[in-house]
């Protein structure tokens, strides 16, 4: 059974956390603000459901976060397959940038980041937004 964060009904659909959410055949997560250092923190972890889903990912920093160099790694079941490195102010293209992904069925989904520049902590996070296909 894959780890899904539930909603409570008082919640808001803006809510945040490492977990994905299912709404039908569409799934998002957000992280929030994540503080990381020079040590990887986690931005999301999940495991996806026995379907696949085609996803935009984008990363996101504060704008005190826009003086250092901050690295976005996505693993898929413990395997890195995608790795940013976002530099200084948010002419960084890849900040602007969606990553599209296939994210493979009953797979376990983790983002983490961290600063390159320095061991201060900076607020970071991740969005992802997706359509779910071959849901049984």
């Amino acid at each position: 059974m894959p780890h899904t964060d539930t909603i409570p009904v008082s919640a808001s659909i803006a809510s945040t956390g490492k977990g994905i959410r299912y709404v039908g055949n569409h799934v998002w997560a957000n992280s929030g603000l994540v503080s990381v250092t020079n040590v990887a923190g986690t931005l999301l972890s999940f495991s996806t459901a026995p379907s696949y889903i085609l996803a935009e990912i984008m990363f996101f920093y504060d704008s005190v976060a826009q003086a250092d160099n901050i690295k976005y790694i996505i693993y898929l079941n413990n395997q890195i397959v995608y790795s940013i490195q976002l530099n200084q102010a948010t002419t960084d293209p890849g900040a602007q940038t969606p990553l599209t992904i296939l994210l493979p069925p009953t797979t376990t989904v983790k983002m983490t980041a961290y600063n390159l520049t320095d061991t201060d902590s900076q607020d970071v996070g991740a969005t992802l937004t997706g359509r779910v296909y071959g849901a049984a």
